[in-house]
């Protein structure tokens, strides 16, 4: 499995919604604060977005699309000086699954999905987020158009099984303007899609996913990167944030949390396979990252998924 695959699937990202907009004449839409991550893609016309009441805005146009990263509310218009419509008075509301058509529609128009994130570590693919992804040329551009005319089509005449074709029309979307950002190096600074986005430090990331039960050293991931083990460990911590072996033990974590949750694995063989050499010291390890024992946390996990199962 490729490393942005990985990433999205112990990120546990899900589509729970998509919804359009059709807005016309002078028009400002204040979107609240949100759990997860929310996808903005402009179908026709364009429109300023503003991250803060106060702050400045910036223009996102046909064939661009805007993501609305940890949870921050936004304003969304065509930049005229109105007062903003709150979203949750609008009706149908923009999260139901339909077309909203606004002030007399006609002259913009955008479909939006909503995600949430259950895994752990989220904070660093949100982190590397930009907050506008443009969809790119040649295929990049063909996929993000098709998916946007469907997932318009489907939200103009929802028939059956409408909600499932969105979701995962939402997330090939997602997925597109996620690889788009990484190959042509628009991602921040720093997180995972920084990392990825850095041939000789993706290698090195490899290695660590690949093998995460390996007795890793900077100087072995250094030589996967092909570099010294002093710029090596300085261009890695520029680019995800911490330290190599630091970032490992939280990969470590995170493989363990997913392996705990979905599986019936005894604890000793979970510890063994991300790099534990007894099960003391991985239940340990696992305490202070996470505030409860494996045991504790495999149990919380069950009765969530037990929960969700029955409702």
């Amino acid at each position: 499995m490729d490393l942005l695959s990985q990433l999205l699937r112990l990120l546990k990202i899900q589509s729970y919604g998509a919804a359009g907009l059709d807005a016309g004449g002078d028009w400002a839409i204040q979107i609240p604060a949100h759990e997860g991550m929310k996808v903005f893609v402009v179908v026709h016309g364009n429109c300023f977005v503003s991250l803060d009441e106060s702050g400045p805005s910036f223009e996102v146009n046909a064939g661009e699309c805007f993501l609305a990263t940890q949870g921050r509310p936004f304003r969304i218009g065509n930049g005229a000086p109105v007062e903003p419509t709150s979203a949750g008075s609008l009706s149908p509301s923009v999260f139901d699954g339909r077309i909203v058509i606004h002030n007399g529609g006609g002259e913009f128009l955008a479909v939006v999905g909503f995600f949430s994130l259950a895994g752990q570590q989220k904070d660093l693919l949100l982190s590397a987020l930009p907050p506008v992804i443009r969809f790119g040329e040649g295929r990049d551009r063909e996929t993000m158009e098709w998916c946007v005319k469907r997932l318009t089509s489907e939200l103009r005449d929802p028939g059956l099984g409408t909600h499932a074709l969105a979701e995962q029309l939402m997330m090939m979307m997602l997925v597109q303007a996620l690889r788009s950002s990484v190959a042509k190096g628009t991602c921040s600074r720093s997180g995972w899609l920084a990392v990825l986005a850095d041939p000789r430090l993706r290698a090195a990331l490899g290695a660590m996913h690949e093998e995460p039960h390996c007795r890793w050293t900077v100087q072995s991931l250094a030589a996967h990167a092909g570099m010294s083990r002093t710029s090596f460990a300085l261009r890695f911590r520029a680019a995800m944030g911490i330290a190599p072996l630091d970032y490992l033990s939280r990969w470590r974590m995170l493989l363990a949390q997913d392996k705990l949750a979905t599986s019936l694995k005894p604890a000793a063989d979970i510890a063994s396979e991300v790099g534990y050499d007894c099960e003391r010291s991985f239940s340990r390890a696992f305490k202070r990252a996470n505030g409860c024992s494996p045991r504790q946390y495999r149990l919380s996990a069950q009765s969530r998924n037990t929960a969700k199962s029955i409702n």
